[in-house]
């Protein structure tokens, strides 16, 4: 790495998460590890889940109602990316990334490659509506 690779909010695609151009090839003598650990961060999670719950009383008991649930899992519905090709495949001659999304498409280096799958944390929006009676 050879600056900030993370790109404003305003310029990242899902073809382009991270700046690419400052990626370059280790020094010779290198041991591979000189630009860090975990200096690419990746995308975020935005996950909000919520639940409307409303009583409705039956019979001379208090103890006797009915409860209508309505539950949203990720209720905005917001697109949340698993994974990011983090993995620069560099020409030894020229020093250049061949596998930029340009040369290569939607799986390049530097490109989001998969949304979460459905029962993680920030998977497609799943909505479920419940009644339960307590007797």
């Amino acid at each position: 790495m050879t600056g900030n690779q993370n790109l404003p909010r305003s310029e990242r695609t899902a073809l382009a998460f991270i700046d690419t151009k400052c990626v370059a090839p280790g020094l010779k003598g290198s041991i591979g590890n000189d630009s860090g650990v975990d200096t690419v961060r990746g995308p975020g999670l935005n996950n909000w889940d919520i639940s409307i719950f409303k009583k409705f009383n039956y019979g001379e008991s208090a103890e006797r109602y009915i409860q209508l649930r309505l539950e949203m899992y990720n209720a905005f519905n917001h697109t949340n990316w698993a994974t990011m090709n983090s993995t620069a495949q560099i020409n030894p001659n020229t020093g250049q990334i061949v596998n930029l999304p340009s040369a290569v498409g939607r799986d390049g280096f530097g490109a989001l490659t998969a949304v979460r799958a459905t029962g993680l944390p920030g998977s497609p929006r799943i909505v479920q509506l419940a009644a339960k009676v307590y007797f």
